[in-house]
């Protein structure tokens, strides 16, 4: 998840694409460092010293950004998610967002989809307290006679900024099973005052059952 990091590096194929970049963020307390690949070459700081103000605006700028990526790549992952139950016969397509993702059915089974997109190979995900009381139904809604609740991991989707705005595109539903969370969160951390609200989800092979 890149929010988690605090160092991004963009590689580009020429120095016009790099300029474009550049001068977008020109003031706002971006540092960059320009690097040619070679045994011979040196890196050379673009922006040494920027302000705290800078700073915090150049952060500010990242966060938006970044959300909005990852907005686009959430969205597509769902869609391809549909795409993929709709063969499967599932119908009555909803969206919710919270504490799971798609609510679908194929007249007999209430299935409950909690989607993950990842622009690399999806072995590791990151899921939400809340998104695993769910899926154990220990919190609501709660499960019906018929409910099923399942993760969907969709990777290798490609993402494009243009005209200001994420694009998604690409990407394959690589895992579609039961989504368990075998450890108990509510005790994990019961003689604690710290209550982590998100987890790290590794997949050890991706399988696709449905």
């Amino acid at each position: 998840m890149s929010q988690n990091y605090d160092f991004h590096f963009y590689v580009f194929q020429n120095n016009e694409d790099f300029s474009v970049i550049l001068n977008g963020l020109i003031g706002t307390g971006a540092q960059f460092i320009q690097y040619q690949f070679g045994a011979n070459k040196k890196a050379k700081m673009l922006n040494v010293n920027p302000t705290i103000s800078q700073i915090n605006k150049s952060q500010g700028i990242a966060r938006k950004s970044i959300a909005g990526e990852n907005s686009a790549i959430e969205k597509h992952a769902e869609e391809l998610t549909k795409e993929y139950l709709k063969n499967k016969k599932f119908k009555n397509f909803q969206f919710f967002g919270k504490p799971y993702d798609i609510l679908c059915d194929d007249g007999s089974t209430e299935l409950r989809v909690e989607v993950k997109g990842t622009k690399g190979k999806g072995f590791k995900v990151n899921i939400t307290r809340n998104e695993i009381l769910h899926s154990r139904d220990e919190c609501n809604p709660k499960h019906n006679q018929n409910t099923k609740v399942i993760l969907s991991i969709v990777n290798d989707i490609r993402t494009q900024l243009k005209n200001k705005k994420w694009l998604a595109s690409g990407g394959q539903v690589a895992h579609l099973d039961k989504f368990y969370f075998k450890e108990d969160i509510t005790k994990m951390f019961h003689k604690s005052t710290i209550q982590p609200t998100q987890f790290d989800f590794k997949v050890e092979k991706h399988r696709i059952k449905i």
